[in-house]
Parts: structure tokens; sequence; C-alpha cells
């Protein structure tokens, strides 16, 4: 029975699930089959982590880019199923280099993550405007990460140990790790932190509207949630994959708060007003991003 494991935002995961699975029954019909899919977040698990080693990852696994950088060179070519040019990318996304040229990942969407802060605390012209500015000392203490495990803060992490790999153990000075992003947004809108980092999709809404977002000259970073496949995958699977990248679950990632990547569906309005202006390197450079990813 092919199986397809689900990790994707909080916002979005259980319906994401429910609208996979559906899908998945009419797929594993179309091609006689049965398609199991099951649906976890890190939150689900006492040590926050997922089962992504190679032994353990499903037929087919959707989650967070960074859920994978253990993964080895050697181990991506044994055991993951290459699909080069079977679901491209919109054209604006393919230049900045998301598109894996190995075939083996293949992004659904994009969390843009970037800086939050409370106006009511922070003068806009006193608020970061890059990732660099984080590195300030009148920060320390003072930044609100969610808690390390969870993948926002760790490919944050990690992105600030390549960027400033001289500053970093200072920076982590600057952090403090607490709760969800949800509870992070919510802390920094109440005013207990003047500054944090969030996912655009939680950021946009503050109970109190003093929050703020900051989308960094260097550029949001574009965390990648991908679709992978083993070696032997089931046809279905890639029906699958298909599916995910369809105009309606395109615009559905669109409306929580996500770039699409499909040029089916508008541009993210918070990223095309700032130019569609993404901090990625390519993916060599993202699976070799060493530290806290």
């Amino acid at each position: 029975m092919p199986s397809v494991f689900l990790h994707s935002p909080l916002n979005i995961n259980l319906s994401l699930a429910d609208m996979l699975r559906t899908a998945a029954g009419e797929i594993g019909q179309k091609h006689h089959t049965t398609v199991r899919v099951k649906a976890l977040t890190c939150h689900q698990r006492e040590d926050g982590q997922l089962p992504l080693t190679i032994d353990e990852i499903d037929d087919m696994v959707i989650t967070y880019g960074s859920d994978l950088a253990a993964l080895t060179k050697h181990e991506r070519r044994e055991w993951l199923r290459p699909c080069a040019g079977q679901f491209p990318l919109r054209e604006e996304l393919s230049a900045r280099g998301f598109e894996d040229p190995q075939g083996y990942f293949h992004p659904i969407f994009l969390i843009p993550l970037l800086i939050i802060y409370n106006q009511k605390l922070v003068p806009a012209n006193d608020a970061p405007q890059k990732w660099e500015d984080l590195l300030d000392e009148k920060w320390r203490g003072q930044i609100l990460f969610p808690e390390r495990h969870l993948p926002a803060s760790r490919a944050l992490l990690a992105l600030m140990q390549d960027l400033f790999p001289d500053h970093y153990a200072d920076f982590l000075k600057h952090i403090v790790f607490r709760g969800s992003p949800v509870d992070v947004k919510n802390a920094v809108d109440e005013g207990q932190y003047p500054v944090g980092v969030n996912k655009v999709s939680f950021a946009r809404f503050s109970r109190h509207k003093n929050l703020a977002m900051v989308w960094p000259s260097e550029g949001a970073f574009g965390l990648p949630n991908i679709m992978l496949w083993r070696v032997g995958t089931d046809e279905a699977l890639l029906d699958v994959g298909h599916f995910l990248r369809s105009a309606p679950l395109q615009e559905f990632f669109l409306r929580n708060g996500y770039i699409p990547v499909s040029a089916e569906v508008p541009m993210l309005p918070e990223a095309e007003i700032n130019n569609g202006r993404l901090l990625w390197k390519g993916w060599d450079w993202f699976l070799n991003m060493k530290g806290d990813v």
C-alpha cells in the first residue's frame, strides 16, 4: 500500500490532510490501489523531531525542506526518485534557483520568514530592516523565536549562522525561544517582546493591532515546503504531486499566506509589493547549511 507522509504548517495541516485524503482516495481508485495518508506536526512528538531518516521515509513525503538536511548525497542518489522537469515552477521562482536541478525536491509552496516588531515599543525608523540588524547589541535578550526545535527556528538559525558565522555565538544571546509561531506573534503583539521572527501567514493578523512586519532588505527567507518520492514509488503518488500543484490547492496556499509555486495563481501580495525579494542561494547552499537545521 503506497503511503504519503504530510508535515506542513500548523494553520493548514489538518485541512490539507483532509483534502489530500479525499484526493488520494480518487487517485487510488484510478490506479487500482489504496493510498494511505498520515499527517503529523512537530507538536505531536515530545522531541519535536520527525521520522525523516532514510529508513523511515514513506513512499512520498510532503514536508519542510529543512527536515531533509540530514540526508546525505549518497542517500539522496540511492533512495530518492528524481523527477526532473515533471513539476515546473513559476518563472520568478525558477529563476531564483528554487527548482532542484537533481529533480529530488519539488516545492509545493514557499514559507516567507521575516522580522516582526511591536509598533508601540519600537519606532519604525528604529526597527530592524535587515537580518544583519538583529546582530545589534541593543536586541540582546529581546528577539523572540519559536521553540528551537520547530522548523522556522531551525531554518532561521542555520541561515544566520551561514550569513554571519563570526557573530553567530553572540547572536544566540539575543534570542529567547518560546512557544509556537502563533505564541511568538501574540507575545510581540502584546508587548512582551519588542522584536520576533515569524511567517507571513501568522503575522498578517494581530489581536491588538500592534504588530508590524519587516520584509528584510536581503529578502525574506523562502523556506520551501516540498514533496519527494522514494525510488520504486507507485505511479499513483506522482498524481498526488500533480494534485498538490493544481490551481485549487495553490489558491488554498495563497489564501493562507504562502507563496504559490504555480503560475496559474497570483503571487502572494506581501511578496509582490517587495518585488519578490527572497533570500535563497540554491539547493546546494540550502542543503549544506550547517547549524540548527
